[in-house]
Formats: structure tokens, C-alpha cells, sequence
């Protein structure tokens, strides 16, 4: 057997025999050993892609060679499954064993992550500031002395799951009290876990877990979709200030509305985010808060009038609670008495409700952004101007119906009559004037007949 012994930049590349690996396995640092049959086909290849990665890598540690030729030995003593393997120690513990395929490319990949810098230490103020910056979810020990168990959990951590967190110690120092936080560089929440030191590792898992989720999200199409579909009603903090994240401030404030309203709570950034103001509500240079209920038939919108706080936070919710709350909806700017060229005059949501109640007969027609569909509305207008009719055309783009709730505003277009005040008809607009003309007349003379016949019922009952 040709012996083999390489000293690299960083790393040791040795031909072994297994008790000797397993003396370098069980010292500090890190050991790779490979155990291969020299008599076997694939032993060239193997051993040359072996050598080549142990010389170009950077790791500080040991890569050794044990042949299997003419030894009585077992896969499970490498704590493998099958020959050849590659097998991986550091400081002494055994961490994780490959077997199977060995390309240049699977074998590069088991050592670079298994490489691992030590657990970082937050010694100042300044440090802690630097890993808020660079961790997205943090677990940090700040303790005299953990225990053995939680250095272990941490080992794991900082090897296996990298890439979802990442753990630090601290000096107790900087912090108000000595123990264990969680921090979220999504809110910038920075919690105490409490005492952890008795628990096991799934449970210290499972607890980084439940509280790696913020519980005020970013709003998004996709989650104001899910409230919306699923009727939930929730609440919106609109914040002036720019960036994509809640601070710690607003994201604490967020909580405590949250578990005093009992209402799921959402933060969006004002002039950034586009769907508040597809809800209607208007970029203002101070904080929102908005609750959308959407557990009716169509969505109502309450905000804070005024500063926000947690007071009038409180008081909103209340009043919500209570059917006492305004409501607020999504409304295009008055555009004056001006008629457009269709000479059908455009309401918004807060009009519509006084066309309702103040107009006699009334004709609606609804659409979404582009008026040409009403064309036959337009038209009969026209033929029946003089006529106490009025006339009005709303966009469903620009506008929340603020009208009956019996109303159903699909399919566009809609043609919806009212006669002082009551709702006569509602049904999709005809595509021809004749037929569009034929629904309008019959509505109002349905009601003549409805009326003249309750005038009728009424001189009777006087008789009697």
C-alpha cells in the first residue's frame, strides 16, 4: 500500500487506518474520512475527486483515507449505511455521512456545508445593531453560562438550519435582563422566550416556530383577497413613513390593537402600497387606521377621523361593534353639476345615496370603467328629456356601491330604477335602446299600478 500524506493551505490530506481516523475524529476540529475499498472499480476515480476537493478547499481541518482492503470493517462504524462513504466529525462528535454518489460536484457540496464558522458573539450595543441588520429571524443566547443542552441545540442550528435562522451569544450586558430572544427583522421584534433552559430541542424549536410569523402582516392583493373571500373583517394601519417594514413601535402598537380589538391587524405604507387606495382610502400625512368589514354582502370601510392612537383606536372598534361607526367609501372627486357629452350626469358613492333618497324616479346605470356600454341608456335620455325622469350613470372602478344591499351589481352593465326612494328594478342593461327603453317604462308603470292599487286598498279600509 502507497502511503499518502499532503500538507495543504489549510488542510491535512492523509491515508489512514481506522483506528487512527477515529483518533483524529474524536479531537478538535474537523475531520472528513472517507472509507473506500481500494480493490474496488470506482477507488481511482473516487479517491481523485477526493484528493482534488480536499486541495481546493479552504476548510482548516483533516481529510483522511481509510482502505477497506483485507479490513474487517462495518459501514455502521463510519456511522453509514453502505460502502463507500464519506463521513464528517468535528470537535470530536460525529455530524453527518454520505454514500452513494461521489462527483466532484456532491462531494464539494457535503464539505463546503459542513464548513462552518463558530457561533458569533454579540459583545457591544453596536454589535447587536449590526445582527438586526443582517439577520431576518434571530435566536440569541445572552446567559453567563448556557447549559450544555442549549449549546447543542444551538450547534444544530447553526449547522442544519442555517439558511432559516440564525443564532448568536451575547453579552448579558446589553440587554435588561439575562435569558433568551427572538428577534424578526420583518416587525423588528425583539421578545424574550423565557426560560428555555429546561426545555428540549423540538420544544425550543416549536417555539421559535409559533412566533416566527408576525402577527401583523404586510397587506397584500393575496391577503386582503383571503379576508375578502373568506368575509373576514380586518384592520389596516397605513403608515406615512417609507420602507417596506413595520418599525418596532408601530409594530407593537399593531399588537395591542390587535388583541384589544380582537381583529386581525395589517400595516401598509401610505403612497407606496397600492391597495388602500383601491379600498377608497386616501393617502393622509399622518397614520390610518381602517377597519374593512367584509363579512356583508358588500365591503364597508370605518377609519379613525382624526389622530391615531390607542384611544381613539379603542373607540373605532367600539363604535364599530356597536353600528355606530361612519362608514367610509371608496369615492371618485366631484367633478361639479357639469354634464358630460352623453348628458347622463356621473355620481359618486356619497351622491348615489342622496339621488336615492331625495330623487323621484330615478335611473341608474352601472358599469366599470368605460361608459360606452350604456350606450342605450345615452340614447333614451335623450328621447325621454322633459320627462320627470333623472338620469345617472355610476362607476364601479372609481366608486364602492353605497346603495341598497339587495342590489346586485353583476353582471355589468346594470340598469337599477328607483321611484322615490324604493327599489323598483334591477337587471342587466339591454344591448338595444328598444328593449333598454321597454324595461324603464314597464318598471314605472308596474309601480303605477302598484300604487294606484294600494290607494285603492286604502279608500276601502276607510269605508269600511
Amino acid at each position: 500500500m502507497i502511503s499518502l500524506f499532503l500538507s495543504l493551505s489549510l488542510s491535512i490530506l492523509k491515508r489512514t487506518d481506522f483506528d487512527e481516523a477515529m483518533t483524529y475524529a474524536h479531537k478538535r476540529g474537523k475531520v472528513f474520512v472517507l472509507a473506500i475499498d481500494s480493490d474496488s472499480y470506482n477507488y481511482p476515480l473516487i479517491l481523485h475527486t477526493f484528493t482534488n476537493v480536499a486541495h481546493d478547499s479552504n476548510v482548516d481541518g483533516h481529510f483522511l483515507i481509510v482502505d477497506l482492503y483485507e479490513q474487517d470493517l462495518a459501514p455502521s462504524q463510519f456511522n453509514a449505511s453502505e460502502f463507500p462513504c464519506l463521513s464528517f466529525y468535528q470537535d470530536g462528535v460525529f455530524y453527518k455521512s454520505h454514500q452513494g454518489h461521489f462527483s466532484p460536484e456532491f462531494i464539494t457540496a457535503f464539505v463546503n456545508s459542513n464548513n462552518f464558522s463558530p457561533i458569533p458573539y454579540i459583545a457591544t450595543e453596536d454589535g447587536l445593531v449590526e445582527f438586526r441588520k443582517t439577520a431576518a429571524l434571530g435566536f440569541i443566547a445572552a446567559v453567563d453560562v448556557p447549559s450544555q443542552h442549549i449549546i447543542d441545540f444551538m450547534n444544530t442550528m447553526h449547522r442544519e438550519h442555517f439558511n432559516e435562522i440564525t443564532v448568536a451569544f451575547a453579552n448579558p450586558q446589553i440587554f435588561d435582563d439575562m435569558g433568551f430572544y427572538l428577534y424578526r427583522f420583518e416587525d423588528q421584534m425583539m421578545f424574550t422566550l423565557g426560560d428555555i433552559e429546561h426545555f428540549d430541542a423540538e420544544q425550543i424549536l416549536q417555539l421559535i416556530v409559533d412566533r416566527s410569523v408576525p402577527t401583523t402582516h404586510h397587506l397584500s392583493g393575496d391577503i386582503a383577497n383571503w379576508f375578502y373571500n373568506n368575509k373576514q373583517p380586518y384592520i389596516i394601519l397605513n403608515y406615512a413613513y417609507e420602507g417596506f417594514y413595520i418599525n418596532e413601535v408601530s409594530a407593537r402598537e399593531a399588537d395591542y390593537i390587535s388583541s384589544e380589538c380582537e381583529l386581525n391587524v395589517t400595516y401598509s405604507q401610505q403612497g407606496v402600497n397600492p391597495i388602500p387606495g383601491q379600498l377608497g382610502i386616501w393617502p393622509s400625512k399622518e397614520p390610518q387606521m381602517c377597519i374593512i368589514d367584509n363579512s356583508r354582502k358588500y365591503s364597508k370601510h370605518y377609519c379613525v377621523d382624526g389622530e391615531l392612537n390607542s384611544a381613539s383606536a379603542i373607540d373605532l372598534c367600539i363604535q364599530w361593534r356597536t353600528g355606530k361607526a361612519k362608514k367610509l367609501y371608496k369615492s371618485e372627486l366631484r367633478k361639479g353639476k357639469k354634464k358630460a357629452k352623453s348628458e347622463i350626469e356621473s355620481i359618486n358613492a356619497y351622491e348615489l345615496q342622496d339621488e336615492i333618497a331625495k330623487a323621484g324616479k330615478l335611473v341608474i346605470g352601472i358599469y366599470y370603467s368605460d361608459d360606452t356600454c350604456l350606450r342605450p341608456l345615452k340614447q333614451i335620455s335623450k328621447e325621454m328629456e322633459g320627462q320627470p325622469i333623472k338620469f345617472v350613470q355610476f362607476s364601479l372602478a372609481a366608486n364602492d356601491w353605497s346603495g341598497d344591499e339587495e342590489v346586485d351589481i353583476a353582471p355589468l352593465p346594470r340598469l337599477v330604477i328607483y321611484n322615490r326612494g324604493k327599489l323598483l328594478l334591477q337587471t342587466q342593461l339591454a344591448n338595444e335602446t328598444q328593449n333598454t327603453y321597454d324595461q324603464i317604462t314597464h318598471a314605472f308603470y308596474q309601480s303605477k299600478l302598484e300604487e294606484e292599487e294600494k290607494r285603492e286598498n286604502e279608500e276601502l279600509l276607510k269605508d269600511d
